[in-house]
């Protein structure tokens, strides 16, 4: 009874040194035990919940000596005390003067929470000094043991409490750099692995990047949107190459801002005197980029729009997809060979019978482009090159095809006969890859060293033979919807893909800054989809070429930007980012999701070498898991809440758990604003995810 005599005692001091010795033996004679209570209440608030406020008084009445029975009725959310004791042999009782001898007194405590969570604490007798004392001794005592109950205590009672105790709890959200410290229930949104700002510093714009990735902004949804500094793909902090050639995924569901970014990056690429290649798969991007003229350089424009022509009023320029090809030299041969494998698809031909279709099929088409590659040698033609609408003719057209290789042996005759041998491939060579093709008759008389050649159809029609390739075709003939846009006439306004490449007509370094917006149009079939398979098989062999001139800093940079790629038949994307690396030109690949990539070992495959990978708005099912697989694993803590423990009270135990890096729910909505990306930079050291956005609101205006 201590702390109960000890304000007693004050009490009774206060009074006899008023002069009050009446009312100092009427306080003392309330508090005998044979006197009937005097209830007095107060009612106060602890910021703390129900639960812990009755552990702590709980323990504060027993260090008090208080009986408490058995303690904590939780049922009905109070507790009790009572205190007896006989302080006759007090000194200070004895300046009363009193002759009473018997001083057993008691003291009754009862606290009690109501439904709104006010405390109401009653005594038997009137004692102010005591009952303020126990209300701050109570309070200190829970904000000393509890402390994380302190700043979350709604979170630790309910948790303690049991399910069901909540109806409704907000989500955690942990920004980049935070870390875990307090127990959590409901949803938690974990993004404290991603980088911070600090983490970022050579990353920003004034670095010396040019490609913007937005700004570092987190969004807690709360209205707390967290801006940090505009972010750019600046050169490699080791090396100083730029970063754009280390190839860069992205990968955009529909409608997430994909082309709003693509246009950013060819703004600025331009912008910043780079070449540029962009696939436009909508037909709006030549309207979007270069309105009013706004782009730097020359400007070409390929498009399979039917209602679109070369020389019309309309920007349209021609490509001729056989020009600078060499039938007779090694590297001619092979890049021949490669259009033919570019015009023939390989989905569902790459098994079984049909494999071996599709390997006649491209056999014939080399041949077919070889002998028009002859024959206009040989034979130039009349106010124009040759041209894919030739080879489409020798497929079609059986006389045709017999016509060319007559002509052709006439003027290999003639070079024998004025003592010139003909380089190879000969016809004879190449007539045995198509005499298949043809009825079983002459087809060449024999002529100087060469014995005659003769078809060896045994059934079937020719056309039957080669409706395949026709087909696939078909668009390039004179009269065809791309016919004037893949020819060879003279006067047409035209292109080259070596120029893109940064190379001249000699396939020199050129200081020509060229931009070619390759608009193959989706609704436009399967048309579009061999334009685009070829012209980014010729832009293979340019980069090839620019490969010589590797170092040479004369050269502008290069920059692909390939929209929607999985359209472009038998690509290989990690291949051709990885030859576009080493010619020195930028990559961008461009998905909805990574399953357009190919199987499990192209993803990983992609994911562990592409330099910079940007996700934009929400990651889903297969992208989503394939990103975390990429991620190495971390540690989170975790705590555990018990009741119980030495002090009557309840306890924190802390830990740790091994984590992905994130969670599916953290990449279904990405916290950066309305026009969220993550985006993930392979560097060394590795680098941490880094969360922006590149919505204008948020500044993202200079490209």
């Amino acid at each position: 009874m201590e702390r109960v005599s000890e304000h007693l005692r004050i009490a009774v001091a206060r009074c006899l040194a008023d002069g009050a010795k009446n009312a100092a033996e009427l306080l003392m004679d309330s508090f005998r035990v044979e006197r009937p209570p005097q209830e007095h209440r107060q009612s106060f608030r602890l910021p703390f919940p129900p639960a812990l406020i009755l552990r702590g008084a709980d323990w504060l009445l027993r260090n008090q000596g208080f009986d408490v029975g058995k303690g904590i009725d939780a049922e009905r959310g109070m507790i009790a005390g009572r205190l007896e004791r006989d302080l006759g042999g007090s000194a200070w009782i004895a300046a009363l003067g009193s002759p009473r001898r018997d001083w057993r007194l008691s003291f009754t405590v009862e606290l009690h929470i109501a439904e709104d969570e006010a405390v109401h604490l009653a005594t038997s007798r009137l004692l102010p000094g005591w009952i303020a004392e126990f209300r701050e001794r109570l309070e200190a005592h829970l904000r000393k043991s509890y402390q994380p109950a302190v700043e979350h205590g709604r979170t630790v009672h309910e948790a303690l409490a049991g399910p069901g105790a909540a109806s409704a709890w907000p989500e955690t959200v942990l920004g980049p750099g935070e870390m875990l410290r307090r127990p959590f229930r409901g949803t938690l949104r974990d993004y404290s692995g991603c980088a911070t700002e600090q983490q970022t510093r050579d990353l920003r714009a004034e670095c010396g990047g040019v490609l913007p990735l937005g700004r570092q902004v987190f969004d807690r949804g709360d209205g707390q949107v967290e801006k940090g500094p505009l972010l750019r793909l600046s050169p490699n902090r080791n090396t100083g190459a730029l970063r754009e050639h280390q190839g860069t995924l992205i990968c955009a569901p529909q409608n997430s801002g994909k082309t709003e970014l693509l246009v950013r990056w060819a703004k600025a690429a331009n912008k910043a005197g780079y070449n540029l290649f962009l696939v436009d798969v909508k037909g709006n991007l030549l309207r979007r980029l270069n309105r009013d003229g706004a782009l730097q350089g020359e400007v070409y424009h390929f498009t399979t729009d039917p209602e679109c022509r070369p020389g019309g009023t309309a920007p349209c320029h021609a490509l001729n997809f056989l020009e600078r090809l060499d039938p007779w030299s090694r590297l001619g041969i092979q890049r021949i060979r490669q259009l033919a494998e570019a015009v023939l698809p390989t989905d569902g031909l790459e098994q079984g019978e049909v494999k071996l279709f599709r390997q006649n099929w491209v056999n014939w088409l080399t041949t077919f482009i070889h002998l028009v590659l002859l024959d206009e040698h040989y034979t130039p033609f009349v106010e124009r090159r040759a041209d894919l609408s030739d080879v489409c003719q020798l497929a079609s057209d059986e006389n045709a095809l017999m016509d060319c290789l007559r002509r052709i042996a006439v003027a290999e005759l003639m070079e024998l006969a004025e003592g010139r041998e003909p380089p190879q491939p000969r016809l004879s060579d190449l007539f045995g890859e198509i005499s298949v093709l043809l009825p079983q008759m002459e087809i060449v008389p024999e002529f100087a060293d060469t014995q005659s050649l003769w078809g060896r159809r045994s059934e079937h029609s020719y056309r039957w033979l080669t409706e395949t390739l026709v087909g696939l075709l078909r668009a390039f003939r004179s009269y065809g919807p791309l016919g004037d846009k893949i020819s060879g006439a003279n006067g047409l306004p035209r292109f080259s893909l070596e120029w893109v490449a940064g190379l001249d007509d000699a396939l020199r370094p050129s200081q020509r800054q060229v931009t070619v917006i390759l608009a193959a149009r989706e609704q436009d079939g399967d048309d579009s989809r061999t334009i685009l398979t070829l012209a980014i098989a010729r832009l293979q062999q340019a980069l090839l070429e620019r490969m010589r001139h590797t170092g040479d800093r004369t050269m502008r940079p290069v920059l692909l930007l390939l929209d929607e790629t999985r359209r472009i038949r038998n690509f290989r994307t990690n291949e051709y980012v990885s030859f576009a690396r080493e010619a020195e030109a930028g990559c961008v690949v461009v998905y909805q999701s990574l399953d357009q990539v190919g199987d499990e070992r192209q993803i990983a495959e992609l994911l562990e070498n592409i330099g910079t990978q940007i996700y934009l708005g929400s990651l889903v099912r297969n992208t989503a898991r394939h990103l975390v697989a990429s991620l190495p694993k971390r540690h989170r803590p975790t705590f555990t809440l018990s009741s119980g423990g030495a002090d009557g009270m309840g306890g924190v135990q802390i830990g740790q758990e091994t984590i992905d890096f994130f969670s599916t729910a953290d990449l279904y909505v990405l916290p950066a604003g309305s026009f969220p990306a993550l985006v993930q930079i392979n560097d060394q050291p590795r680098r941490r995810p880094i969360l922006v956005s590149l919505d204008r609101a948020h500044g993202e205006r200079e490209a």
